[in-house]
């Protein structure tokens, strides 16, 4: 009967505590601690509920500084932001994207590589571009490790897309009167442009002209021309075979 009110009791404290473990670990870590022998009625009775009690707070605390440790581990992810560098001190540096400025700080923990070679904070300047690496907590709060370093922008030009037909059309350039009413966007035509009929099979430039209808894909440059990749014919165009 004795025994009946200590494991009762044993499973009234586990589920208090939320401990989340089987009553039947608990059971086994007061086998292992306590050197008393199991088979004795004697030891039995001298073990009080109160001692009972101290063991199993003491495994719980154990195991909420295990859990509490996974958690923390897995909230402090891994994540990076990029940037133009727009300012730096001896401390920091600031850094910008889409008008969102992040201050880097420059501390003794952060490496910082450009080409894969490990460099000094002053051989960063103003214009280059950064990765940096970090960890993320739970507040939000960023803090980089590492820091990668470019010249120019790693980040893709921009893409344009149009739907609409040709104005005008020359070796060099392509002018595309959108299907909204009075807007127009030039391509630049370079040897990496392809112009396709509507089944997406391959032409020549001198078979499109004015008036026809295209779709056109583009990309922005540092130079904020449009570069032509891609214009493809929306109407059947005779075989130039």
């Amino acid at each position: 009967m004795k025994r009946s009110i200590i494991i009762t009791s044993c499973i009234a404290w586990v589920a208090v505590l939320g401990s989340g473990f089987a009553i039947h670990n608990l059971v086994q870590i007061y086998a292992q601690d306590d050197p008393t022998p199991t088979t004795s009625p004697t030891a039995e009775t001298e073990l009080t509920t109160e001692e009972l009690k101290k063991r199993i707070e003491k495994a719980v605390e154990e195991k909420r500084e295990q859990v509490q440790g996974v958690i923390s581990e897995a909230l402090n992810q891994k994540t990076a932001t990029i940037g133009e560098v727009e300012r730096i001190s001896e401390e920091s540096l600031t850094i910008n994207h889409n008008d969102t400025a992040t201050i880097i700080p420059l501390t003794d923990e952060l490496t910082i590589t450009k080409s894969s070679k490990v460099i000094e904070a002053d051989a960063i300047a103003v214009g280059n571009w950064v990765v940096a690496i970090g960890t993320q907590d739970e507040l939000d709060e960023f803090t980089p490790t590492q820091l990668r370093i470019f010249d120019a922008t790693i980040l893709p030009d921009p893409q344009t897309v149009n739907i609409g037909s040709i104005t005008d059309i020359s070796a060099t350039a392509v002018t595309i009167e959108s299907r909204k009413v009075g807007e127009t966007t030039t391509f630049t035509i370079s040897q990496e442009s392809e112009f396709q009929n509507q089944n997406g099979e391959l032409l020549q430039r001198t078979s499109f002209e004015e008036d026809m209808q295209v779709l056109v894909v583009g990309s922005t440059d540092s130079d904020d021309e449009v570069q032509l990749k891609t214009m493809r014919s929306l109407v059947e165009i005779a075989d130039e075979s």
